[in-house]
């Protein structure tokens, strides 16, 4: 009985896992992107344009949003087909509206009550929302 190269050296790659780390290391490159895009939004609305922390807060995680879905959707799982705006946008979208409802909510409590600057906060907060 012979076995496969992969059965004799366990260090050996399976079939899927290349295709799993692929897809993982274009996840995280492109959520190092959605970063920078969603900051580069954030402060252009509160630092230059002077709209509401809220306002630019929600025009950065929509910029951002919408970059991570087409993104995810073309390039890190290169879904079959076009681009569609189907049920599985809908559910990206509801879970990060109750990300940006969190986010919003905690964010003005913090700036409300402590009169923080809301631009220093959100940078605070970043790593946990």
């Amino acid at each position: 009985m012979t076995h496969p190269a992969s059965d004799l050296d366990p260090q050996a790659e399976r079939p899927g896992q290349t295709r799993t780390l692929v897809e993982l290391g274009k996840y995280l490159l492109l959520g190092g992107g959605n970063f920078v895009l969603s900051l580069a939004v954030f402060t252009l609305g509160t630092k230059v344009m002077l709209l509401h922390y809220l306002i630019a807060l929600v025009a950065a995680w929509f910029v951002g949003m919408l970059f991570m879905y087409v993104t995810n959707f073309l390039w890190v799982f290169n879904a079959n087909g076009p681009l569609m705006f189907d049920a599985r946008f809908r559910r990206f979208f509801g879970v990060g509206v109750v990300s940006i409802c969190l986010n919003s909510a905690v964010l003005h409590l913090i700036v409300q009550g402590w009169q923080t600057d809301p631009f220093w906060t959100q940078m605070a907060l970043l790593p946990l929302v």
